[in-house]
């Protein structure tokens, strides 16, 4: 992720690691979802998450 703002002379690079398992199941995420007021970018597998809400 490269972040720039007009006017700005510094260039500032950041990266972020992201676990492609869901952190429910522990399961590789086939369909990710996030809670509508999320502000992270962590996802979990919705069809584990609807199978622990049953």
């Amino acid at each position: 992720i490269v972040i720039m703002n007009a006017g700005d002379e510094e260039l500032m690079a950041t990266s972020t690691r992201l676990s492609l398992r869901c952190p429910l199941g522990l399961v590789p995420i086939a369909v990710p979802a996030r809670g509508r007021g999320c502000a992270h970018l962590q996802c979990f597998d919705m069809a584990t998450f609807l199978s622990f809400n049953e």
